[in-house]
């Protein structure tokens, strides 16, 4: 209700007939597409340009990067998460993870994956290691699950000024089973 009339119109587009027609005629189908509603982090950087909030994570841009704060006197790492918040309960099998450019500050090096379908009660899903470079990795569950949020928690990251102090990601996807 309170975005740009073009945005509803196109939200109103998906959700009533499943697809998008653009200005050129083109037509875009979003049949078994999940589209991420909300975006937040236990900790996001605010105002620095390609770096900071959560949205950042689901753009479709690896040049801006979600980053959890930084400048504090202290970090706590049960503060380096990212969450999704999906319309409704569905399949997801999997998360998809990109790391910032050069697999720099905040990089995740280990992880574990959450889930809850009412934003309260959270179950681990899935822990695992990651090598530190900038490529694509597969975060598998192992099973589906039905659920509609998703929490990447950060258990290790890297940082130029210390480990487990930092969080960043240039994209973050849910993959649907």
């Amino acid at each position: 209700e309170k975005a740009h009339p073009d945005i509803l119109n196109i939200l109103l587009q998906i959700l009533d007939d499943g697809r998008v027609t653009d200005a050129q005629g083109r037509t875009v189908n979003f049949e078994n597409t999940i589209i991420v509603m909300t975006s937040n982090a236990g900790s996001e950087q605010k105002n620095a340009g390609h770096e900071g909030p959560a949205s950042h994570a689901k753009d479709n841009n690896e040049g801006t990067w979600y980053h959890s704060q930084w400048g504090l006197s202290s970090y706590n790492i049960n503060d380096l998460w990212i969450q999704f918040t999906l319309d409704e309960v569905t399949p997801i099998s999997a998360i998809r993870y990109l790391p910032r450019t050069g697999a720099g500050n905040g990089t995740l090096t280990a992880y574990k994956i959450l889930t809850s379908t009412d934003g309260k009660n959270w179950t681990e899903v899935t822990s695992g290691e990651l090598a530190r470079s900038y490529e694509w990795k597969l975060l598998e569950f192992g099973k589906t699950i039905e659920t509609k949020y998703v929490k990447l928690q950060a258990v290790h990251t890297f940082g130029d000024s210390g480990n487990d102090q930092f969080f960043s990601a240039a994209e973050v996807r849910l993959v649907t089973a």
